[in-house]
């Protein structure tokens, strides 16, 4: 993560942010309580290798705590088709 020299994690407004939780070593959603803070501009949630029920899951996981920690951004599905409809106003 871009660290300004305060300290501080940057303003990333710009930036989409793509996930792969096989690339996170703590896990998608710990992750996701550091990036979240930092002020993605989008998120694309692309986790092909679940399964849809998987997926949902993680899109229920991954909204709660967009709405834990306030963040109000859209998210990206890479299928979209899968993802019931009361998820697509936040994520």
């Amino acid at each position: 993560m871009n660290k300004a020299d305060t300290g501080k994690v940057m303003d990333l407004e710009n930036i989409t942010w793509v996930t792969n939780q096989r690339l996170c070593d703590k896990g998608l959603l710990e992750q996701a309580k550091i990036v979240l803070k930092a002020n993605p501009r989008q998120i694309i949630l692309r986790e092909k290798h679940l399964s849809k029920d998987e997926y949902i899951s993680l899109a229920a996981d991954f909204k709660a705590l967009c709405e834990d920690i306030n963040v109000h951004r859209g998210a990206i599905h890479h299928n979209a088709s899968i993802v019931p409809k009361h998820f697509s106003s936040l994520i």
